[in-house]
């Protein structure tokens, strides 16, 4: 019972912290630069397969119900069915992908790099048809809208993900002693996780102002937005 209770605890943290992440982003034409995915990384590395792709459900299902916790505090089936809804449900196959070959792997940091780098293919790959199917638009425009802009933010958030993934590893393992207190487990999981969360926001805002875009622009496409 009370390894259940650690486990819906932990994939409730991570349902939540999607939430958090995907408020935190940049507004641009087609598809908005956000932390989501940083978040689903670390479920599908820290969780597992099956756990983590159970917290990314979560949040998918809460959103389709109308919960604000898409991008832009959106909510609704409009949005997983609009051109963005492929990358919300390209989540899910990262954090199996990710689950999976950690668990083959192990938490090498190169081997949580890759891993969470074929993550972000799967989701791109499943996303970007998606996108192509309901606009109608060509590969390379689709491309160019919806991936190119977003290599090297990805890169970064794989990087950190990684890091956290090997620091809070050891700690979650230890939730299987007896007399751990949980709760703290989960407010240091918590803090470590916002940390890394604000040192991105901090490198997205400065990579902003130096492209000359305004992160607090409004977009006609916010309430289409990916989460």
């Amino acid at each position: 019972m009370k390894t259940n209770l650690r486990q819906f605890c932990f994939c409730a943290v991570f349902t939540a912290l999607c939430a958090v992440c995907a408020q935190i982003q940049i507004p641009l034409p087609m598809v908005p630069i956000n932390l989501a995915l940083f978040a689903v990384h670390l479920a599908g590395a820290l969780l597992g397969a099956k756990r983590g792709v159970a917290a990314v459900a979560a949040y998918v299902m809460l959103g389709a119900l109308g919960a604000p916790v898409f991008a832009g505090f959106a909510g609704g089936v409009q949005v997983i069915m609009g051109k963005t809804g492929g990358y919300l449900l390209g989540y899910l196959i990262a954090a199996l992908l990710v689950g999976l070959l950690r668990a083959r792997w192990g938490i090498g940091y190169w081997r949580l790099c890759f891993a969470m780098t074929l993550g972000t293919a799967g989701c791109y790959f499943f996303g970007t048809v998606w996108f192509m199917a309901v606009t109608g638009t060509g590969i390379w425009t689709s491309l160019v809208y919806c991936v190119f802009p977003f290599l090297a933010g990805d890169a970064l958030k794989i990087a950190l993900a990684a890091y956290l993934t090997r620091r809070l590893a050891a700690p979650l393992r230890t939730l299987g002693i007896r007399n751990v207190n949980i709760f703290h487990a989960i407010k240091e999981l918590i803090q470590r996780t916002l940390t890394v969360c604000s040192a991105i926001a901090r490198f997205m805002r400065l990579a902003t102002n130096a492209a000359g875009i305004s992160p607090i622009r409004k977009t006609a496409s916010r309430t289409a937005a990916i989460a």
